[in-house]
């Protein structure tokens, strides 16, 4: 009797490898645990770590590497390949669970009010769009939190490179280009109105 195979998927593999690198459970408690072989357990845990070293010997490596105290960042296999990189670690403090509250916020902004709306299919549409995205938040919106004046006039922020201005051989905006087919979907979220303030 042939036993069918057993796929796992990437959620699943995800939550087995950072049990496995925090260390604190025998590889045969993991196996038991999840229901899986020790070898698969070693091999994920292996494949993670190759993924994080191509990644940093990509020549594109951060100067720190910004974390909480999970057991994934604290495992010696982790933070040994930052530091073997001259990566500096930083880790949030207990209870600092709302440091990054503003990055959330305004991910959560961008995705309401440009990407889920837009529905980009290829990566040069989301870089195009979002660039003209950012360029209207920073230097077009203006911000309740900021007296009703944009991010550039409160903090001086340079003239940047005004992207929607960028030409291409066909003397039409590259913007206008790289953006004429996606179209906008009502999504599928309940998606509130741009908070924009005519000038």
């Amino acid at each position: 009797m042939t036993q069918k195979r057993r796929r796992f998927t990437a959620e699943f593999k995800s939550r087995v490898v950072r049990a496995a690198l925090r260390e604190n459970k025998t590889l045969a408690q993991l196996a038991s645990e999840f229901d899986v072989h020790p070898n698969q357990i070693t091999e994920w845990k292996r494949q993670t770590l190759e993924a994080l070293q191509q990644a940093l010997s990509s020549g594109r490596q951060p100067e720190t590497f910004n974390t909480d105290h999970g057991g994934l960042f604290t495992s010696e296999a982790f933070t040994g390949l930052l530091t073997k990189h001259g990566i500096a670690i930083s880790m949030d403090g207990v209870g600092h669970a709302f440091d990054n509250i503003m990055v959330e916020r305004l991910w959560r902004t961008v995705k309401y009010e440009d990407v889920y709306i837009r529905d980009y299919k290829k990566p040069a549409e989301a870089r195009f769009g979002l660039r003209r995205y950012f360029e209207h938040y920073n230097r077009r919106r203006r911000h309740r939190s900021l007296g009703r004046k944009t991010p550039a006039a409160v903090y001086g922020l340079a003239k940047g490179r005004d992207f929607d201005r960028m030409k291409t051989d066909g003397g039409r905006s590259a913007v206008a280009t790289a953006l004429g087919s996606v179209p906008l979907h009502k999504s599928r979220l309940n998606v509130s109105p741009c908070e924009t303030v005519p000038p």
